[in-house]
């Protein structure tokens, strides 16, 4: 199933912070209420766990501020976050990428950059090419501006087209400009396996065979004959 991908935004300042959710919820993205300082970012944090969280260096807490809020969270979980700063942060810069942020994100904000930023957070955080991101247990697919949350068990097979990678999921298909060898390296080893030159497959969704070809419910992928001994071994331990 695909899901949207969720983000939580940080921000003292209703104003800016709800104009972010605007814009965010517009793209496509899911997006938790507006925390407005460290206690409630902390506490959707622990209701919600978002994919992305996107945070105001200045806080206007008297104890603390967006970067060393970044840096308690960024002990406790495990994503991807984005600071909202300006061109005129002087010393903060510095502390800030001490922190490691998987991007930066400049005000006053555009559409387009909210876009790139969210798309360099994840590229950056997983150590992955754009476009073929997976973290933890989902691959984070990209269509139109937005990226879309799809878990492994919910990819079916791959194709590849040339230069070009058909990604089957329960739902729809996404098609990128990558080579199928790149998104191969990104899928858990365990559950997807190359069958054929053009095709992976994701063992679990295989509800057949017939000859030297899989069955995933109504669609025939071809098992070419270096791949055959491996796959047909499967069906010998049911």
């Amino acid at each position: 199933m695909m899901e949207k991908t969720s983000i939580l935004v940080v921000e003292d300042e209703v104003i800016p912070g709800m104009d972010m959710i605007s814009r965010l919820k517009k793209m496509g993205y899911e997006v938790f209420p507006l925390a407005k300082n460290p206690d409630e970012a902390m506490k959707r944090l622990e209701d919600h766990q978002p994919d992305i969280l996107m945070m105001d260096i200045h806080l206007g807490d008297k104890h603390i501020d967006g970067i060393e809020l970044a840096n308690q969270i960024k002990k406790k979980y495990h994503l991807p976050f984005i600071f909202l700063t300006s061109h005129s942060e002087g010393d903060y810069i510095d502390r800030a990428k001490a922190v490691g942020p998987s991007s930066y994100l400049l005000k006053p904000f555009r559409d387009k950059e909210i876009s790139i930023a969210i798309e360099m957070a994840l590229a950056n955080f997983s150590g992955q090419e754009k476009g073929t991101v997976a973290i933890n247990d989902s691959l984070f697919l990209k269509k139109d501006d937005r990226f879309a949350r799809v878990k492994f068990e919910h990819i079916l097979w791959l194709k590849a087209d040339s230069n070009y990678t058909e990604i089957h999921t329960t739902e729809e298909t996404f098609i990128y400009s990558t080579v199928l060898k790149k998104v191969e390296s990104v899928l858990p080893k365990e559950s997807f396996y190359r069958v054929h030159r053009s095709y992976i497959v994701n063992k679990e969704s295989i509800t057949g065979f017939s000859g030297n070809t899989l069955l995933i419910s109504d669609q025939k992928i071809p098992v070419s004959r270096q791949y055959r001994d491996m796959v047909f071994r499967w069906f010998n331990m049911i």
